[in-house]
């Protein structure tokens, strides 16, 4: 006996079956023909928040596998076609509803897919494959009659408006193909069937269908804020399906709201997956369009018809912020964290919707050096007091708000340092930072120090990475060497253990010890003559602290108050050349 709930609990093959996609493709195929020749259906969408399917052929084995009779549950939010029926066309006239399917598409597309894999293998009247297609009778009977609807979702999932819909499907249902080709080969061809068979006919799914919400963003918004169903959606989901959605409400056509979802899509989203560094800017733009008094902040025709164009200058402009790497404090501002970097793109989006003229610093200009220096202090200021995380209401006034870029620094600072900028910080506020600063946090202190004492000053930080002409962190006394739980294991770990070093030199001194590195000779030495942008860190650890030799090499001595003070030392100089930059 099946299980039971208050609402339907269909099997999961009636529930494939019986859910048509509205036709979106330019003519309809003889499969939708046939598919307008019945009645009973759920005429379904896909809202504008999908990305696609997330599933590979090990997620579908354990489906296949999972000894579970219940699939979960499917939630739809039901609306009325507009009366100018404007992009139901092809739905029949006497269909006067849809739906919108919230969560279910990834069950809903693997369904489509693997029915219209088996379909010339074995379920139709002619199989190629003769010999097994008996093992599929049971399912052949409960779907043949319904055929053309899961080929016409199949072709509508394959060629779907929108890229991320149609790449993904098309890439899952070419991994599920291989799949199914080689069970067939593997000789378990009637296992196979079993467990394919169990899953369509045996297993079920509850689906809830949601009745007067004010739009499809409304009701995906309300049930995913309740964590009641599993679509994984960030922030940049929702900013797109807003846009989308006003959009539709604003006649555009169908092309250009796939234009435009296509080109949100190469701004917004690397891979699969959004872009982590867009993500606080995407969710200070989706809280001023939710906003009735903000909306016009980002779009000024939000409030009386989504103008296009809008739109496409607005991703245009995230583009090229995105893409330029060379103004270097724009590019440590971005080093310093995605909630700096969004506050570069607001207040500049701000000015470019005033001016419609992009910051000088994209084309190699200088105009706003002085300005985005200050705001790099100020942010460097945050940082090193371990808070630039809580920096979110600052960025986003500079989108909504008549504030200048050096205003919001100077605010930032006194928050976080009780200090404004025009003030030194307080040198034990420092110094307690600095021997707190991990190696994730360290390349902005080593930086920082390059900082010129003015904004005309040249400024050029170390970029930290993988490549052959990055810096690197480098361990003093090598991680390998630390002994755990002694004296100055965690300092090991921290800014008095660091030295900022070319990738080159760092791969070729491997294990040395930090007496090997500063002494006549060593690495660090023979960097100061290879390296012309050596860190006058580094040059002032070779020239001060190459005397205490075998002492170096001691981690209890990276402990504050040790004899020799090698750690305090090397944190007072560098509080010392922060507190003049800083």
């Amino acid at each position: 006996m099946g299980i039971t709930r208050t609402g339907n609990t269909p099997s999961f093959l009636e529930y494939v079956i019986k859910q048509v996609l509205i036709p979106r493709s330019a003519t309809p195929t003889p499969e939708f023909v046939r598919v307008t020749e019945f009645g009973g259906f759920r005429w379904i969408d896909i809202p504008s928040y999908q990305r696609g399917l997330v599933w590979d052929d090990v997620k579908f084995e354990e489906l296949l596998d999972s000894t579970s009779v219940f699939l979960g549950n499917a939630i739809l939010g039901c609306f009325r076609i507009p009366e100018d029926r404007a992009g139901f066309e092809k739905v029949p006239t006497g269909v006067h509803d849809y739906e919108i399917l919230i969560d279910g598409l990834q069950r809903f597309s693997i369904g489509t897919a693997l029915l219209n894999i088996l379909f010339p293998l074995v379920l139709t009247n002619h199989p190629s494959k003769a010999v097994e297609a008996p093992l599929f009778t049971a399912l052949k009977q409960h779907c043949m009659p319904y055929s053309a609807v899961f080929q016409h979702n199949d072709t509508e999932l394959e060629n779907h408006s929108r890229r991320a819909v149609r790449d993904s499907y098309r890439e899952f249902r070419a991994t599920l193909a291989r799949w199914v080709e080689l069970e067939f080969k593997g000789g378990n061809v009637e296992g196979f069937a079993q467990k394919a068979q169990r899953l369509f006919l045996s297993r079920q799914i509850a689906p809830d269908t949601y009745h007067g919400f004010g739009s499809p963003y409304e009701v995906s918004n309300t049930f995913i804020g309740l964590n009641t169903i599993r679509v994984q959606l960030s922030i940049v989901d929702w900013l797109r399906s807003l846009i989308v959605e006003k959009g539709d409400r604003s006649k555009w056509p169908g092309t250009v709201v796939e234009a435009v979802e296509n080109r949100f899509t190469e701004v917004f989203i690397r891979g699969t997956d959004p872009e982590r560094e867009l993500m606080p800017f995407a969710a200070i733009i989706k809280g001023c369009i939710e906003s009735e008094a903000q909306a016009s902040k980002v779009f000024p025709s939000w409030k009386t018809g989504l103008a296009v164009q809008e739109v496409l200058d607005f991703l245009d402009f995230v583009a090229r912020m995105f893409e330029h790497r060379k103004n270097e404090y724009f590019a440590e501002l971005r080093q310093c964290g995605a909630i700096p970097f969004a506050g570069c793109l607001c207040y500049y989006y701000r000015l470019f919707l005033g001016s419609k003229r992009d910051p000088s610093f994209l084309t190699d200009g200088t105009d706003e050096n002085g300005e985005l220096r200050a705001y790099l202090r100020a942010n460097y200021r945050a940082l090193f007091d371990g808070r630039i995380g809580r920096t979110r209401d600052h960025a986003e006034k500079l989108l909504v708000d008549e504030c200048t870029l050096m205003q919001i620094a100077d605010e930032i600072s006194t928050q976080f340092t009780k200090r404004t900028l025009s003030e030194s910080v307080d040198p034990a506020w420092l110094i307690a930072s600095l021997k707190e600063t991990d190696k994730r946090r360290a390349p902005r202190v080593f930086n920082a120090c390059l900082l010129g004492n003015g904004a005309d000053t040249e400024f050029k930080p170390h970029r930290y990475g993988k490549s052959a002409s990055s810096y690197q962190i480098d361990h003093l006394i090598p991680e390998s060497a630390l002994i755990e739980n002694a004296l100055g294991e965690p300092q090991g770990h921290l800014l008095m253990n660091f030295g900022p070093i070319r990738r080159t030199a760092n791969n070729k001194q491997s294990n040395l010890m930090c007496s090997q590195k500063l002494c006549d000779g060593g690495s660090y030495h023979v960097e100061m003559h290879n390296d012309e942008n050596i860190h006058p860190y580094i040059e002032w650890l070779v020239m001060n602290q190459a005397k205490h030799e075998s002492f170096l090499d001691r981690q209890d001595l990276l402990q504050p108050n040790s004899n020799p003070p090698i750690a305090d030392e090397r944190i007072e100089w560098l509080a010392h050349r922060l507190l003049e930059r800083l």
